[in-house]
């Protein structure tokens, strides 16, 4: 065996152990930050909104890579232009604030599906602004990703096992997972 093919060899069970770190991680909605009117399950793997609310999760994400998994379990209403949801991380220290606060985006990436004139669109945007067409809408049933790239600061979002590929690449050194289902009561999603 050459030197190549060890190399690659070597490169392959190093992504092999990678993917494998990615799978581990293991999320949960947190009580602490969330908006009335958002229920979470007992489990904290579910969360169900009864009007327009933010939820974000406990972890903290400095380094590594991981993936999480949603289920969207529920998207009541979609054609109703007011309507939508976004995934995304926020900076830790935004987290209160994203909660309480109308309006104030800064320090979040994020992806939101939502309808205008009575057509699905999907956006990615950063700090409430700069919106740019991105993915395909979600809707009831799909499963959505989010791959984040600690290590490279990088974030980017899947939709039923397709990438969209990397959405932004200069993340804060530490972010927080959020959730944001507006305007509309029925809409649940889970972590899978």
């Amino acid at each position: 065996m050459n030197e190549l093919q060890k190399e690659l060899e070597t490169n392959q069970m190093e992504q092999e152990e990678q993917l494998s770190e990615i799978r581990k991680t293991n999320e949960v909605f947190s009580n602490k930050y969330k908006r009335i009117g958002v229920e979470i399950s007992e489990n904290q793997k579910s969360v169900s909104f009864r009007k327009g609310c933010r939820v974000c999760c406990e972890k903290i994400y400095s380094k590594g890579i991981h993936e999480i998994e949603y289920q969207i379990e529920g998207f009541s209403n979609p054609n109703n232009d007011r309507n939508r949801i976004e995934i995304g991380v926020v900076v830790p220290e935004r987290r209160e604030t994203l909660i309480n606060v109308n309006h104030d985006w800064a320090g979040t990436f994020w992806f939101r599906t939502w309808w205008q004139n009575n057509e699905p669109s999907s956006w990615k945007g950063k700090d409430g602004s700069s919106l740019e067409k991105y993915g395909k809408p979600i809707k009831k049933g799909d499963r959505f990703t989010i791959l984040l790239n600690m290590d490279e600061k990088e974030l980017s979002f899947s939709i039923n096992n397709y990438n969209y590929g990397i959405a932004f690449n200069n993340l804060p050194e530490k972010v927080s997972l959020f959730i944001l289902a507006w305007r509309e009561r029925g809409n649940k999603i889970s972590l899978i």
